[in-house]
């Protein structure tokens, strides 16, 4: 009987600490708060499945694969370099194909040009300086940069309203790039 009682005070404190909202630890809060996005969805464009067809055909040998565990690890070091540059993390391939890896990321932001002119450069340095897929969207999931880097070629691609904003050397710009909105 002293069990069964005891039961049934421990059950009503329980429910009484969980009906006032108290929790047993409190929220982690977010780095940058500012660059918080809802989650978004960001479906493989045509660029990403010609980038994605280019590797799989050019960057790939007999002894080129790349250990499981140094694949981890940079996996590790781009998602942190994301996560501390306040963006999300919608996808993060690296492929075990070819030494260095190739790394396909796609990151969302809720402020598109502070994003671009002062943290996306990180996360883009800690994916190496191998082949690279680069997207990031804005919180709608709309475009507002993609950069893609192959073996003698790439393709960047930036939104008007963000030019002057990315951290790439654009090559072949012939008029002036304006100024970022986010100094």
């Amino acid at each position: 009987m002293r069990f069964l009682l005891l039961g049934f005070v421990v059950s009503l404190a329980l429910t009484a600490c969980r009906s006032t909202g108290r929790r047993s630890s409190p929220p982690t809060p977010t780095r940058l708060t500012e660059t918080t996005v809802s989650p978004v969805t960001v479906p493989v464009d045509n660029a990403e499945k010609s980038w994605r067809k280019w590797v799989r055909a050019n960057a790939s040998g007999p002894g080129l694969v790349v250990p499981p565990s140094k694949a981890s690890n940079l996996r590790l070091k781009v998602s942190s370099a994301v996560a501390a540059g306040g963006a999300q993390l919608i996808r993060l391939k690296v492929w075990r194909t070819s030494s260095p890896p190739p790394v396909e990321l796609v990151v969302a932001t809720s402020k598109p040009a502070a994003y671009l002119r002062h943290r996306l450069l990180p996360a883009a340095n800690a994916a190496g300086n191998g082949y690279m897929y680069l997207e990031v969207v804005d919180s709608r999931g709309r475009k507002i940069l993609e950069r893609s880097m192959r073996s003698t070629e790439g393709m960047i691609f930036v939104k008007r309203r963000f030019l002057g904003c990315e951290p790439f050397a654009i090559v072949g710009l012939v008029s002036k790039v304006p100024a970022c909105p986010a100094s």
